[in-house]
């Protein structure tokens, strides 16, 4: 039987290793998507800044204003979370309803709705506008990437 350290080490290495097949003939690596969207979002090429005779490839950076856009887009009320029970029992409605109450409680008391608005950025660059830049990017013939 392996060892805590073991098993870690071994999600790592297949995390960072493997890819899982979607369907036939297309191959999916979430550390390797995530490597390329920081990549791009810092205006990077995933081979190098330098093409083959050893000239800078510039990088026309298409992905920051999406991100911008998007964290200036997403809103998240407080009054908006609501908490409901998915059992329906005599008390389930009751027990939501205190819960949404100490729920409110709690988010004013902690300052939720200034915390939130300073973390959208890191949503925004992880999830669908950061990686359409991955829908624009163009692989030259010898495989490295120009936009």
């Amino acid at each position: 039987m392996k060892s805590i350290y073991g098993f870690v080490k071994t999600q790592r290495d297949d995390y960072r290793g493997q890819t899982v097949e979607i369907t036939p003939g297309y191959e999916f690596s979430q550390y390797e998507t995530l490597r390329t969207i920081e990549l791009y979002y810092n205006s990077k090429f995933t081979t190098g800044s330098t093409d083959s005779l050893g000239r800078e490839k510039p990088f026309n950076n298409i992905c920051k204003f999406r991100v911008n856009v998007a964290t200036r887009a997403t809103d998240l009320d407080t009054k908006d979370v609501q908490i409901e029970s998915e059992r329906v029992t005599k008390t389930s409605y009751t027990e939501s309803f205190l819960l949404n109450l100490k729920n409110r409680n709690w988010m004013k008391a902690t300052g939720f709705a200034r915390l939130q608005p300073a973390q959208p950025e890191t949503r925004s660059r992880s999830t669908c506008p950061a990686s359409a830049c991955l829908d624009f990017a163009v692989l030259a013939p010898n495989g490295e990437g120009v936009l």
